[in-house]
Parts: C-alpha cells; sequence; structure tokens
C-alpha cells in the first residue's frame, strides 16, 4: 500500500465503520502481524498462497455472522429492541415475547434486508432439523406479527415467497 500499511488502514475504518466484516489476505504469516491485525480489527487472517476454495468458504461463514453491533439497543422506527435486557418495545411500550418468538425476532433483525429460509429458521432458533413438514415457524412468525406489527403503520416482517421471511427495517406500511 503506498501511503501506508493495511492495519493502519483497518484502524482508520474501524474507527468510521465498526459493523463491516474485514478478512486480511497477506503473505504476512508471522505471529505478530497476525496479532497486530486482529486487535486493529479484524475478524480473520489468511496467509497467501491461498486455495480459493478455503477463501471463498471463509468470505461465505464472515457473511452468515451477519454485521456487528456497536449498540445492545436496535431500533427501526417505533420497534426497539434491547439484547442485554432482551425486552422489546414498541411505541415506547413493552411488548411481551416468548424466549423463543425474543429470538426469532432478534435472528431476523439481524438478518434485516435478507430473506431467511424456515430451515434456516429452524435450525437456528429451534436448534435442530426437522423432517418432513412442520409449520412451527409460521405459527411463531404469525405470534410475532400480532405482537409488533399489527395496530401499528409500520410493518417489519414480510413473506418473501418461495424463500421465508425477511425483517424489513424500514417498516413500510
Amino acid at each position: 500500500m503506498p501511503d501506508g500499511t493495511g492495519t493502519s488502514l483497518l484502524k482508520q475504518m474501524r474507527e468510521l465503520v465498526n459493523t463491516l466484516p474485514v478478512l486480511i489476505l497477506t503473505a504476512r504469516g508471522d505471529l505478530e502481524s497476525k496479532l497486530e491485525n486482529f486487535r486493529a480489527g479484524a475478524d480473520d487472517y489468511l496467509i497467501k498462497p491461498v486455495a480459493m476454495a478455503e477463501l471463498s468458504i471463509r468470505v461465505q461463514a464472515l457473511m452468515r455472522r451477519g454485521p456487528a453491533l456497536q449498540d445492545n439497543v436496535m431500533r427501526s422506527g417505533t420497534l426497539e429492541i434491547n439484547r442485554l435486557t432482551r425486552q422489546v418495545t414498541r411505541d415506547g411500550k413493552r411488548v411481551e415475547l416468548s424466549p423463543k418468538e425474543y429470538s426469532l425476532l432478534e435472528y431476523l433483525w439481524l438478518h434485516s434486508g435478507r430473506a431467511v429460509s424456515r430451515t434456516m429458521i429452524l435450525e437456528r432458533i429451534w436448534d435442530q432439523s426437522f423432517e418432513g413438514l412442520t409449520n412451527v415457524v409460521d405459527v411463531y412468525i404469525g405470534y410475532l406479527r400480532r405482537k409488533i406489527d399489527e395496530g401499528g403503520t409500520q410493518k417489519h416482517i414480510r413473506t418473501v415467497r418461495g424463500l421465508g421471511y425477511m425483517f424489513d427495517s424500514s417498516g413500510s406500511p
């Protein structure tokens, strides 16, 4: 890099934006270089030469994690989730959610703007793979819609035909 090091660029970037996943791809394989980059905010580190299959799978893993959160309180319009207390409010009023409902809402929120399939939800929230047909995801989506969308001007939970569900942070009607 002509104007500095990748590590200094990473430090500057992390001061501005802390939500982007960063994978370092470098020829420097010494322990001190690795530690320096991880301390600067790297999420992963690969030493060249690298197999394209490994690079591809590591990028997929970083993208699967979703954005890093700087704040424990997430807001979208009048909806607010406090990740520390696991409390949800809408229009300043507390919304009572079961642990599964909360986990489902948080999972959808963390993948905001992206469709997540029923299978992904089952594996993440129920921590298992269901054989055959089950409507447990649809039932819990219904519970969430009644609790956070019904009666409000903003609708956050969208059905994406053929794909699954998505949290719409714009909360359009």
